[in-house]
Parts: C-alpha cells; sequence; structure tokens
C-alpha cells in the first residue's frame, strides 16, 4: 500500500501536527509514503518519508518575479533548503505573512489561484510514487482542500480526511474580511467531505458534532503514540523540602500564556503560604514576547526555552506535575472547543501528575475531568477552590494511582491499535476501489 500525505506540515519528530501523522503511518514503510506540504519554517522527519514535495507562497511569489526556485528536490536538498527559509527574505515573508495571516487570507488564495504549482513536475512526482490512497490531514488553508481535490480527481485517487481543530461550526471571524473567508473556507470542507471515502476527527466530542454538522460519520481517531517510549519514567515521588517541578511542554499561542501567569500567580501564593518549593516551568519552541516574558517574571513563571524529542523526555522526568492549559478568552474558546491537544496522550503515558486549567467546555478539559484524570481547574472553580485543590493534589501526590492514565492511554492512544485500525481502513479503500 502506497499513501501520498496531503497537509500544511511535514512529518516531524516535535511539531504536533507531523508527530501525528508519523504515528498514523508508521506501519508503512518510509518508501510506500509520500507527502505534499506547503509549511515552512520546518524541517521534515526523512526517518518516516523519504519523498517530500513542497510548495509555499514564497516559491509562488519568486516565480511570479521571474526569480529561479525549485520544489521538488531530493529529500536532502529540500531539508537544506528548509532549514535556510528560516533566515533572510524568505523567512521575513514567512513570519509576515503568518503574523498577518488572518487578513490577507484572500491575497494568499490568490497567489495560489495561479496554479503555478499546478505543474509537469508535480504530476511527474505524483505518477512516480503512484500512491493508492490519500490521507489528508487538513486545517483553514483552502488552497490544501483545492489542492487535494485536484489531485485526487486527476488521477482517481480515493482519499480520507483527518480534523483535528474546528474552523467551521464555531465562526471565530471577527471582521468582514474573516468572515468571507469563512464563509469560502465552509463551502471548501463540504467539497472535502462530501468526496471523502472515510472521515476522521481528533476526539469524540469533534466526531460527535462534525457527523450532526455534515450527516455523514465521522470515526474519533486518537493522536497516538508509541507507549513504550515512555516506560522509562517511573512516577517521581514529592519532598516537599525540595523543588517541586510544574511543567508545561507546548506551544502557548492563542493566550495560553496567559492561563499559565494566571496560574503561576496562585501557585507563587501556595508557595509562600506552606513554605513548597513550588517551580512553574514554560518549555516552547518559540521564544515568547518581552511584554510575555515579563509578565511571566512578575508571576513566578520560567521560561525555559526550547526542548527536542530527548529534551522532552527529561523534562518529563524531572517533573512531578504537568501542565496543559488553554485560553480562557471568548474566541479561543470556541475555536478549541472540540478540539484535544495532541500532548495529552504523552503527558498521560509519562506517568506524572496532569494539571489542567481552562473552560470547562472545551474538549481537553472534559475529557481529563470526565474520565478523573489528573486535577482539572476550570472557570467554575474560584481562585481559592484552584488553590485548594492544588494544594490538596501536592499532599496527595505520593499516593495518586497512575494505573487509571496508563489504562486509558492503552485503550484510546496506544499506536499499535489506532495506527492498525487505519492501516485497515485504507487497505479496504483501496479493495473496494
Amino acid at each position: 500500500m502506497k499513501v501520498l500525505v496531503i497537509s500544511n506540515n511535514a512529518f516531524s519528530e516535535t511539531a504536533c501536527n507531523g508527530k501525528t501523522l508519523k504515528s498514523f503511518l508508521s506501519r508503512l514503510s518510509p518508501s510506500d509514503i509520500s507527502q505534499f506540504y506547503i509549511g515552512t519554517n520546518e524541517t521534515p522527519d526523512l526517518s518516516c518519508c523519504e519523498n517530500y514535495y513542497r510548495v509555499t507562497e514564497t516559491d509562488i511569489i519568486k516565480s511570479i518575479l521571474k526569480l529561479s526556485f525549485k520544489t521538488r528536490n531530493s529529500h536532502h536538498a529540500l531539508v537544506r533548503s528548509i532549514q535556510g527559509s528560516a533566515v533572510g527574505q524568505e523567512g521575513r515573508l514567512f513570519r509576515f505573512l503568518k503574523k498577518h495571516s488572518s487578513n490577507l487570507s484572500f491575497l494568499r488564495l490568490a497567489l495560489w489561484k495561479t496554479n503555478i504549482w499546478d505543474n509537469e513536475d508535480l504530476n511527474l512526482w505524483v505518477e512516480e510514487n503512484s500512491p493508492d490512497v490519500i490521507f489528508a490531514l487538513l486545517g483553514n488553508s483552502i488552497q490544501v482542500h483545492q489542492i487535494l481535490q485536484k489531485i485526487s480527481k486527476r488521477y482517481d485517487i480515493p482519499y480520507v480526511v483527518y480534523f483535528t481543530d474546528d474552523y467551521v461550526i464555531n465562526d471565530t471571524s471577527t471582521n468582514v474580511i474573516q468572515r468571507m473567508y469563512y464563509k469560502k473556507l465552509c463551502r471548501a470542507y463540504e467539497e472535502t467531505i462530501k468526496g471523502s471515502s472515510r472521515l476522521y476527527a481528533i476526539g469524540k466530542k469533534m466526531a460527535i458534532e462534525y457527523s450532526r454538522k455534515y450527516n455523514r460519520n465521522f470515526d474519533c481517531l486518537g493522536n497516538c503514540i508509541d507507549v513504550e517510549r515512555f516506560a522509562s519514567l517511573a512516577p517521581n515521588k514529592i519532598d516537599v523540602d525540595k523543588d517541586i517541578i510544574i511543567s508545561f511542554i507546548g506551544g502557548i499561542h492563542s493566550n495560553r500564556w496567559k492561563s499559565i501567569s494566571r496560574l503561576g500567580a496562585i501557585v507563587s501564593d501556595i508557595s509562600v503560604k506552606y513554605n513548597w518549593k513550588i517551580r512553574v516551568q514554560v518549555y516552547t519552541m518559540t521564544k515568547p514576547d518581552d511584554d510575555i516574558l515579563n509578565l511571566f517574571k512578575s508571576n513566578k513563571v520560567e521560561y525555559c526555552g526550547s526542548l527536542d524529542t530527548n529534551g522532552v523526555l527529561e523534562q518529563m522526568r524531572k517533573s512531578h506535575f504537568l501542565l496543559h492549559v488553554e485560553s480562557f478568552d471568548e474566541q479561543y474558546r470556541r475555536y478549541v472547543k472540540y478540539s484535544i491537544s495532541t500532548k495529552i496522550s504523552e503527558y498521560l503515558a509519562s506517568n506524572r501528575y496532569v494539571i489542567a486549567f481552562g473552560p470547562h467546555e472545551v474538549a481537553s478539559i472534559e475529557l481529563l475531568k470526565n474520565n478523573n484524570l489528573g486535577c482539572c481547574l476550570t472557570d467554575k472553580d474560584t481562585d481559592i477552590e484552584i488553590r485548594n485543590k492544588l494544594v490538596e493534589a501536592i499532599i496527595t501526590y505520593n499516593n495518586y494511582d497512575y494505573s487509571i492514565q496508563q489504562e486509558f492511554v492503552n485503550e484510546n492512544y496506544n499506536v499499535e491499535n489506532v495506527s492498525r485500525r487505519l492501516m485497515n481502513d485504507l487497505n479496504t479503500i483501496i479493495n473496494n476501489k
């Protein structure tokens, strides 16, 4: 079986969607996977895929300006190209487009409408890889939906789609341009879903809501992980005379930094009152702006830089608690209402006590609370109640039963089970073509 992956992001060891893709298709040989993606400023993982084709808006602009560029390369040349894009003119253009993407959406669409990317070279690449099925992880980039449709129809390749975020159920647009784009995105979703052979969502809540909205069945496909990777992480013990480490590992975008800061202030008060040495440490790939760093500092939150894959495991080993937060801002809580954070499965597999802090209706928080996993703090709790729950979690920490987490992970996120189910589905689609 040969699978073509179409997505915004490349396979990755560290980035969320890239890690998810790698886990899902881990049962396949790298030579049986190819990937078309549009992400910039990232390095693809060569251990799981040997054939990448990347096109970015920068490439298209260079072509329009008659500047030379090459989208199709050997994977080694491609890695050099992507690493080089983090600096210079291309890096600055990427950062500008990302920062203003919500209001430049139609300009970006216009670039892709030139169809410069749809050329003989791409056709030759698809034909050489001869995929049997397409696995698409699509977000709110209309052009990726359109690329999927073109390739699928041109070569009569069936496809399945996996959704990890909600861009269409809750309208989060804040101006006329964004509302116009939202309507166009909804139409793209409808066409994509209509033609898909199978539909998946990252969590049960999203699967139920998407099934209701589109009158088609969506299966739940959790962010699977290799549980053996975390087998060496034996539970820690707390000594109140030594440091108690609460680690946040992930992105602080969507105003999650506000939640971290608020929790940091509460934890700081607890430390003073009980004379405990509690340290809230934040690890994220991108360094926060100075105003965020200053807020962290004032609330006793330590920004500690970024971590690679091995670094994540080592920090988990040092930690007593792992922190997951969601924003309480209305716009963002609507945006993530049906999404399950991809780090939840890793947190639960690590034999570490999970602290979750966010709106009660958000899927990630709801999942942990409904399954009695960790310490869940929501907007229904006052600051005093939050403080009391954290104190209780610390006092009872050494008696926490991690078997509940392990059972939940094995049932819902074990890569052996989830990936096998996906492979069976793909084989059935290919055989029924």
